[in-house]
């Protein structure tokens, strides 16, 4: 088995394109990505696509592959979306199976849920025991542990996945008429709703509730008590995604750069932009920084100034990226790719070692982290899958 100085020189020199680019030439980090260390929590629980309810797609505590990756389990399933991970079980949808819940440990089927012909429900969030699922004909509330339906609530959109706020009190989820809702997470009864006039594509709240339509517009809610319209702003293009940092929203909207808001003063005026270049998918806030994939590099940027920190060139935009402990992994057509969420080891621009390993494993279409795995939706050419990949201890990246 190589060294792991072995391993540093292969990736300082390996600067090729595909599985194995590896460093670039990388700026200063501070100590909020430098100071990263492993995860530690072998159960830790990735319940939501992005992770939390700010989509920040970082868990700091979670076990994961570190340096290297072997597949645990793998198996089939219709176009899934995202995976989510809670109490040891990996939840996906999927088309037109249905809502679908596999043993995290195994990949052993738990339970289905579909109601009707082709049931099409979007990426779930799973709290307090309960599994939202999104769809258009009505979310469902589903019990994590048997997959049995506990309600049926208005109709919602696949792309728009219900976020759970105020310690599990309040549940918020869209609709594909512009209808934004909040329901009591025990019945779904809705406790309020307001019409935001385009489809709603996108969700994510840390005090404030911000909403992403199809229209290209983002709307900011104070969710502390009976939300209250703040501010909407205008993009070129449809949202896909709203990351909500400590002083507003990091916006992703088609064919425009990712754009840093700030809510001082109520506003939502625009701060700082990342060119697609460094920031063309949804981005993985870690502390301060935003963490992003774009169609040249993957980039690190500091919200509150706009400093940019290291880069690695390659195309990693096609899947958004999630981050685990220190490490960062994105997903390209061919599997996953890990790296250094410090940028490597080095002085100054000089740095080697970003990258720690890369898996084949098919087209990457979502990424979790929790219950010890890196959880992947990936399409083959024959097909689609569920894989888990375990940790490696001193593994060696490779692509098996």
């Amino acid at each position: 088995m190589p060294s792991r100085r072995d391993l540093l020189r292969g990736a300082a020199g390996a600067g090729a394109a595909g599985l194995a680019a590896t460093a670039g030439c990388l700026g200063v980090v501070d100590g909020s990505l430098a100071g990263a260390t492993p995860g530690t929590d072998a159960d830790a629980d990735w319940p939501t696509p992005r992770y939390d309810a700010r989509r920040t797609a970082y868990s700091p505590d979670a076990v994961a592959p570190r340096d290297g990756a072997t597949v645990s389990w793998r198996v089939d399933v219709d176009h899934p979306g995202p995976p989510v991970i809670a109490d040891g079980t990996v939840v996906v949808s999927s088309y037109p199976t249905g809502v679908v819940a596999f043993d995290a440990a195994s990949g052993e089927r738990r339970w289905r849920y579909g109601p009707g012909e082709y049931p099409a429900f979007g990426a779930p969030t799973v709290a307090d025991g309960v599994v939202y699922a999104p769809s258009t004909d009505g979310m469902a509330a589903l019990e994590l542990a048997s997959g049995t339906e506990l309600w049926r609530g208005p109709p919602g959109t696949p792309e728009a996945t219900p976020i759970v706020t105020d310690e599990g009190r309040t549940l918020f989820g869209g609709g594909a008429d512009g209808h934004l809702y909040q329901l009591d997470p025990a019945t779904g009864d809705v406790t309020w709703e307001t019409d935001l006039f385009g489809r709603i594509t996108t969700l994510a709240a840390k005090i404030d509730v911000f909403a992403g339509t199809r229209g290209g517009e983002v709307y900011a809610f104070d969710g502390r008590f009976d939300p209250t319209e703040g501010w909407r702003r205008r993009f070129p293009g449809p949202i896909e995604g709203v990351t909500a940092h400590d002083n507003g929203p990091t916006v992703t909207a088609f064919g425009a750069p990712t754009t840093i808001l700030t809510d001082s003063g109520g506003t939502g005026e625009v701060f700082r932009t990342v060119d697609g270049d460094r920031a063309a998918s949804r981005p993985v806030l870690v502390g301060s920084w935003v963490v992003a994939a774009g169609y040249d590099a993957i980039s690190t940027t500091r919200s509150f100034d706009g400093h940019r920190g290291w880069t690695v060139n390659g195309r990693f935009d096609r899947c958004a990226p999630v981050a685990a402990g220190d490490t960062l992994y994105v997903g390209d057509p061919d599997g996953v790719h890990a790296f250094a969420l410090s940028g490597g080891v080095g002085v100054g621009g000089y740095r080697v070692g970003a990258k720690r390993w890369a898996k084949q494993i098919g087209a990457v279409r979502g990424l979790a982290v929790g219950a010890g795995s890196l959880v992947a939706t990936v399409a083959r050419d024959d097909g689609y899958e569920v894989v888990a990949l375990d940790p490696v201890d001193g593994g060696a990246p490779n692509g098996d």
